[in-house]
């Protein structure tokens, strides 16, 4: 006697692997990864010849028009938050049309307040 031989259902390939290799590669980019911090108004930097890395140090905005600007405050604010915080590290990020005589005085008042380290952020010139 023959019986039929009933062929069944076909296999279907698992996805679960390749949603675990999605999920894993998601997560290796986002460990790995900077996320760049919004200027909280528009910055045109100034040049330099020479350049270091970017630390994690806390920035201190200057517009062009004077208006200074640190962690959500701004003006006399930011000041208020200078003197009872005291960073010892602060990375000035000015704009290139701000005054350098200026600059100096605000980098002078920042000393004043007990700020040991102050770096200017830059944009690196091409090189021709």
């Amino acid at each position: 006697m023959r019986f039929a031989v009933n062929p069944g259902r076909v296999k279907k390939e698992s996805i679960i692997p390749m949603v675990n290799v999605i999920f894993l590669l998601l997560i290796f980019f986002l460990m790995t990864s900077s996320f760049i911090i919004p200027n909280p108004f528009e910055l045109e930097k100034p040049y330099a010849d020479s350049s270091n890395k970017i630390s994690t140090e806390e920035r201190l905005y200057i517009s062009r028009t004077g208006k200074v600007f640190i962690s959500n405050l701004d003006n006399e604010n930011a000041w208020l938050y200078l003197e009872q915080s005291i960073p010892k590290k602060l990375l000035l990020v000015a704009d290139s049309s701000f005054s350098a005589q200026d600059l100096l005085d605000i980098s002078e008042k920042l000393k004043e307040l007990g700020v040991i380290e102050i770096n200017l952020l830059t944009n690196q010139r091409n090189e021709k």
